[in-house]
């Protein structure tokens, strides 16, 4: 996809759900350029939430 246009493009990823409405998953960048004769094209995807934030840690505590 070549879309000199528009050379960056941003796409909330969306999650449906009937009980909780919609959610944002996540971002999907798009960016496509030429430089020296060469095309370059770049897609970048971020989730809205860092990746094992859902896990809970628990660290003991040391003997006093």
């Amino acid at each position: 996809m070549i879309n000199l246009r528009w050379p960056c493009t941003r796409f909330n990823i969306v999650k449906k759900d009937s009980f909780q409405g919609s959610s944002i998953l996540g971002t999907l960048t798009l960016c496509s350029f030429i430089k020296d004769g060469s095309l370059y094209q770049i897609s970048r995807l971020v989730p809205s939430k860092p990746l094992g934030s859902e896990r809970s840690v628990s660290i003991p505590d040391s003997p006093s």
